[in-house]
């Protein structure tokens, strides 16, 4: 538990190790902790920000204290493919309360769309979007980058999903024909090692760097320095609102993506970044290749890039704007739609 003022956090235990038994057990206490702590709190407002057992019991706790429920989705919520069996289950139910929800609001376009399409009235979605200017405006250019290596930067979790190995793939033929290309992976991850082994078994130690985590505040003069930006997801993970592609052209960075989920919302192909078909190491190359022999359109790119990101230093509607939207009352003296906050 932690306090602040009059602002309480607390956590409840909901990890996925052990057996059925002990998960299913963890899952009930949660969820019962989870009821009692709204019904004792006896809140005028429930926001939910996740699935599952939490959802379920903010539903339970606005019905029985007759108070709002607003349902605020961050992630993908529709995927390619089946999904296994008791998935299929557990998304059914979510999607029962998601669409009784009194408000749902949502970080971007692609979510508003998965919203609309799983049924919820579009009168009841609120788009918000979270603004760049604080990272633009902390920029502070690196001293000596300019006319350095033109480097490829990933930011992320340095995860298999993520796309760091096909972006390696991508990156090593172009790199022993084309001297001035640099790979920059900024983050730390589970298969960090597994990839400093692969960049190792194909000689290229001298043209991969790992910065490991970069402060936050530092992140864009590193990102802003970059000559490219790649964010490879693979296609089963998805992308619900990329911030790494948000700040890099806010920095007026091209970014290269995959074609699937957020992604197309935000990159214009050829014209502030390019799309690959997603998964395709193939392509994924054959893109960044593109850029790194046609400066004319490189250049193009980049200016594509400023002007998209021009678009994204100050959206209208931020989080608490969609909230109270959702609510129908006013914020900060003035209709909740469309003013920022």
């Amino acid at each position: 538990r932690l306090r602040a003022g009059d602002t309480e956090v607390r956590t409840l235990e909901m990890r996925r190790d052990g057996g059925l038994g002990r998960r299913l057990a963890r899952l009930v206490r949660a969820g019962r902790e989870t009821l009692g702590l709204l019904l004792n709190f006896r809140p005028n407002l429930i926001v939910c920000g996740s699935m599952g057992m939490a959802l379920w019991c903010c539903w339970m706790a606005s019905r029985v204290l007759s108070v709002p429920l607003v349902f605020s989705l961050h992630n993908q919520l529709i995927f390619p493919g089946p999904l296994p069996l008791p998935r299929r289950l557990g998304r059914a139910v979510d999607l029962f309360f998601i669409r009784r929800a009194d408000g749902a609001v949502c970080h971007g376009p692609f979510l508003h769309a998965q919203l609309r399409a799983l049924g919820v009235p579009e009168e009841r979605i609120h788009e918000f979007d979270c603004g760049v200017r604080d990272v633009v405006e902390s920029r502070r250019p690196v001293a000596g980058a300019a006319g350095q290596e033109r480097e490829i930067l990933y930011v992320g979790r340095v995860v298999g999903a993520k796309g760091v190995f096909d972006l390696l793939e991508a990156c090593a033929p172009l790199q022993s024909s084309i001297e001035d290309l640099r790979l920059t992976y900024v983050g730390n991850g589970e298969d960090l090692d597994r990839l400093r082994a692969r960049v190792a078994a194909l000689g290229l130690e001298s043209r991969v760097r790992f910065p490991g985590f970069v402060p936050h505040e530092r992140m864009a003069s590193v990102m802003g320095d970059a000559w490219l930006v790649v964010t490879p997801t693979r296609l089963a993970l998805g992308e619900a609102r990329c911030m790494t592609a948000m700040e890099a052209l806010g920095l007026g960075v091209p970014v290269v993506a995959p074609e699937h989920g957020a992604f197309p919302y935000l990159i214009r192909h050829r014209e502030n970044g390019m799309l690959y078909r997603p998964d395709d190491v193939a392509e994924l190359g054959g893109c960044i290749g593109e850029l790194a022999t046609d400066r004319g359109l490189y250049e193009a790119m980049k200016q594509g890039a400023a002007a998209t990101g021009a678009t994204l230093l100050d959206p209208p509607v931020r989080f608490s704007s969609a909230i109270a939207a959702s609510l129908g009352i006013e914020f900060e003296g003035q209709s909740a739609r469309g003013v920022p906050a």
